[in-house]
């Protein structure tokens, strides 16, 4: 087995679906994730966690706003699916746990798993040191009766390079990278991963469309911007969880 087989078993085993658990034992996909860490933190799109979430809960999200906030909103029946760890599938449950997402511009969700087991992850690597031109790979849960018909049947992979980097300014921090890769509903959430090295180098969150039509081209947002939540919600103790669940955590709490 060759060192990139290695970076695509790795990528796939650490990619997720963020699905809603239905009473009959079955998943309703809303997007993808990916893990970030052995004890479960998840890194979605917050448009991902919206859509899950809202479904037959009247509360939505707070709208986006200027300057990095945290907000808390209670997981329920939301599920992590993993496509495989060791031989077999599993799912690994969220309910009634937390939802860790940027009040900001940005896109971007975490939520904390608590497992039973260490779980597959991928490291986030430095954006700033993304250029255009380097290869790239993506993956995630598209959604749709032909690449999903019995979900999860597994995820899928999307392979290009850096098409650009918005914005142009060097000295203004990097918001969102455009890529040569057909991105389908389902993909958002997914990681953004350099081919050499298999790190997260972005969370993919949207495609180009001209007049409707898809142009090949998406957006993902570049993982600096996500890792001031991972370190958010890693500060948080057992304690904290336990309050989360509890949904008594107050909103905006130090780190």
């Amino acid at each position: 087995m060759d060192e990139r087989t290695d970076i695509y078993r790795l990528v796939k085993s650490a990619t997720v679906a963020i699905c809603r658990k239905r009473t009959d034992g079955t998943f309703e996909p809303f997007g993808s994730g990916i893990n970030v860490h052995p004890d479960g933190v998840v890194v979605t799109c917050k448009h991902v966690i919206e859509d899950a979430v809202v479904g037959d809960h009247p509360q939505k999200l707070p709208k986006s706003e200027k300057g990095l906030r945290h907000e808390q909103v209670l997981m329920h029946e939301i599920c992590a699916v993993f496509t495989r760890i060791r031989d077999r599938e599993i799912d690994m449950g969220v309910a009634g746990l937390l939802a860790i997402h940027g009040n900001h511009k940005y896109d971007v969700a975490a939520a904390k798993l608590l497992p039973e087991e260490k779980l597959p992850f991928l490291d986030l690597d430095d954006s700033n040191l993304v250029n255009e031109g380097d290869h790239a790979l993506a993956c995630g849960f598209p959604l749709g009766p032909y690449l999903q018909p019995k979900f999860p049947v597994g995820s899928l992979f999307l392979r290009g390079i850096i098409s650009g980097i918005r914005p142009h300014s060097v000295s203004k921090e990097r918001n969102c990278f455009l890529i040569d890769m057909t991105i389908n509903p389902g993909n958002s959430g997914g990681p953004l991963c350099s081919e050499n090295t298999g790190k997260i180098i972005g969370i993919v969150n949207a495609r180009i469309e001209v007049e409707g039509i898809p142009a090949g081209i998406g957006c993902a947002i570049p993982s600096n911007i996500v890792k001031p939540l991972v370190d958010r919600i890693m500060s948080l103790d057992d304690n904290d969880l336990v309050n989360m669940m509890k949904g008594i955590l107050p909103v905006n709490k130090s780190p």
